[in-house]
Formats: C-alpha cells, sequence, structure tokens
C-alpha cells in the first residue's frame, strides 16, 4: 500500500504541499479514491495512536478525508 500511495502521490500535481496536503490530495482525486478504502486509518491524540478504524459503509470515506487536516493543530493547553 505504502508504494503504491507514493506512486499516487508522484502523478499528482503536489508540488509546493507538505506531507499532509498532499495525502489529502491524493485521497481526495478520483481515480485514487480507492486507496481510501486500503489504507489503515490511525487516529491520534497529543501523539499517541488512539483509534484504528476500519470503515464498512463507503459513505464513511469522505468523511475520514475530510478528518486529515492539511496543516496539524497546535496543541492547545486547557490550563
Amino acid at each position: 500500500m505504502e508504494k503504491e500511495f507514493a506512486q499516487a502521490v508522484g502523478r499528482s500535481d503536489t508540488a509546493g504541499q507538505t506531507d499532509r496536503q498532499a495525502m489529502r490530495s491524493v485521497l481526495e482525486a478520483s481515480a485514487t479514491r480507492y486507496l481510501a478504502r486500503q489504507i489503515c486509518w490511525v487516529f491520534s491524540i497529543e501523539g499517541l495512536d488512539c483509534y484504528i478504524l476500519a470503515p464498512r459503509d463507503p459513505a464513511d470515506y469522505s468523511m475520514l478525508i475530510d478528518a486529515v487536516r492539511p496543516e496539524p493543530r497546535a496543541p492547545t493547553s486547557t490550563w
């Protein structure tokens, strides 16, 4: 999967994009949308892997792709 994803990034117009931006661009493209179904979705909280998702409903892929932030959010303090 990693090699296939890397090839998709190489074929896409991702010049000047961060890794996160390139990931989102590739996953949003209709030609490479199938990758969203095949990758392992791991969500982290403050750097710790907390959730591994394996969606069953195709409608969930759009929500997962939308969850990939182009820029990571800086941690905020609640103190």
